[in-house]
């Protein structure tokens, strides 16, 4: 061992070694030979870094659990029954992972289906492909719950084998600080990380968690408990959500509000249409107009619905808690008529058309309605990035209705090359295959001299259309 340690090293070079000397004395000397300070740093970084990366600290400690393949036999043969992803899929998961098709967020819904083609198939990563895989995963704490399936069982003794040297890969271990007790002793972020890997696996067994967790945690701890339960939001959630909104943190009731929203069989989403309902009318019969009236303010138990410091924007949060399909029975007009009513602006209190308008966006949203949010692209009283978000809250894959709608508001924009470039991760993922001849033919009709970044954005959409469509080759 050198006697030196990844911190003390990092606060020395920090420092500077001209001003500090580096830790370990005669042992790093003994380590690395007489060489000038600067020098020793550098050797040291090297070697300390290579233990890291191995998941070793460089102290003497337990020895390590057997390989999966050094227990006489009986995991070797437990290893040989998992079926590996083919080889063709491999060869596309590398370039993913080793940035070869654009930035990490551009690619990071390509990694997500490719992790879900291979969980849904019970196939597992090459050994070789493990480590990148769990470095991803743990930059980029969406895809732990797709990473966690695939690992397999040496993927998932690299990721326990030393908890203290790497804690940040406990999420993936499958086994550890499962019990409410262990989750105590983690720190917050570790703790968010196992509940969102269990959440992935046993939504239950998450939510189980939680309802433990919850009078043990403080109000930061809680809301990011909530935010753990979005992946898997269901109606068994729902008595914690409510529980939530009566919580005395502002923080905790808007996060408890965010996922209720999502939730349109909801008590909250009842009550939210229900306070609609006297003040929402449709007025005349040849050219309708929609007049909305100033809505009761919230009082008493009503504040529970209400996220902090909204009440000027009380009408878009009912907007926004209600029901999309409350608005069309109330109605009688599919959502594009609705989208497209003229807005009687002196039915209201000053600037209600944006506060409904709003909140058709955050319903769209929240309850993942592509007819909704595709008749809302269009919208003045939404910003770009309003729709933007609209566009990228749908999961896909979409329709071929959906996808031919939303690219053609993408080509009527003023500046295509920003949109699309912004949204070309998500397109990537949702477009059907059939959207690729879509695109190619946009491609097509653009100059590279007369808009070089829409011609960019173009060409790396269909790549990764490209890349899709090829991982879902690869795994048939």
């Amino acid at each position: 061992m050198i006697g030196l340690t990844w911190g003390e090293l990092k606060v020395a070079v920090t420092v500077g070694t001209e001003r500090r000397a580096l830790p370990g004395g005669a042992a790093l000397a003994a380590a690395l030979g007489p060489l000038p300070p600067e020098q020793q740093a550098l050797h040291a970084a090297a070697l300390l870094g290579a233990a890291r990366r191995a998941g070793l600290r460089p102290t003497p400690g337990p020895p390590l659990p057997p390989l999966p393949d050094d227990d006489d036999g009986a995991e070797e043969m437990a290893e040989a029954e998992e079926t590996v992803a083919p080889d063709r899929a491999v060869q596309l998961l590398e370039l993913l992972l080793g940035g070869n098709l654009g930035r990490p967020a551009a690619v990071q819904p390509l990694i997500a289906v490719w992790l879900a083609a291979a969980a849904e198939r019970a196939m597992v990563l090459p050994h070789h492909l493990v480590l990148a895989a769990l470095d991803r995963a743990t930059a980029d704490r969406e895809l732990q719950p797709l990473v966690a399936p695939v690992l397999g069982r040496r993927g998932r003794w690299l990721a326990g084998c030393r908890p203290d040297a790497r804690p940040e890969w406990r999420w993936a271990t499958g086994g550890p600080a499962r019990t409410a007790e262990e989750l105590l002793t983690l720190e917050p972020a570790e703790r968010l990380a196992v509940v969102r890997a269990l959440r992935a696996a046993d939504p239950g067994g998450a939510r189980e968690r939680v309802e433990t967790l919850w009078s043990q945690v403080d109000a930061p701890g809680r809301a990011g408990l909530l935010g753990a339960l979005a992946h898997g939001l269901g109606p068994d959630d729902e008595p914690l959500l409510e529980r939530a909104l009566g919580d005395r943190s502002g923080p905790v009731r808007a996060a408890a509000i965010r996922l209720l929203e999502g939730l349109p069989g909801s008590a909250r989403a009842v009550r939210c249409a229900d306070r609609l309902a006297p003040v929402v009318r449709l007025q005349g019969r040849f050219r309708p107009t929609l007049s909305v009236a100033r809505p009761a303010p919230p009082e008493g138990d009503d504040r529970r619905d209400e996220p902090p410091s909204s009440e000027a924007h009380w009408l878009r949060t009912l907007a926004a808690g209600a029901p999309l399909a409350w608005w069309e029975r109330t109605l009688g007009l599919p959502p594009e008529r609705i989208v497209g009513l003229r807005l009687d602006a002196a039915s209201g209190p000053p600037g209600w058309e944006t506060d409904v308008v709003g909140g058709w966006a955050r319903a769209a949203s929240a309850q993942r309605n592509p007819a909704w949010a595709v008749a809302l692209l269009d919208r003045p009283e939404l910003t770009a990035q309003h729709r933007l978000e609209l566009v990228q809250a749908l999961p896909g894959p979409w329709s071929p209705a959906t996808a031919d709608a939303v690219l053609a508001w993408f080509e009527r924009q003023t500046k295509p090359g920003f949109v699309v470039d912004a949204a070309t991760a998500h397109l990537a993922a949702a477009l059907p295959a059939p959207a690729a001849d879509r695109v190619s033919a946009w491609l097509g009709r653009v100059a590279k001299d007369d808009d070089p970044s829409l011609h960019r954005s173009l060409r790396h959409l269909l790549q990764l259309l490209s890349t899709r469509i090829s991982i879902a080759e690869a795994f048939s």
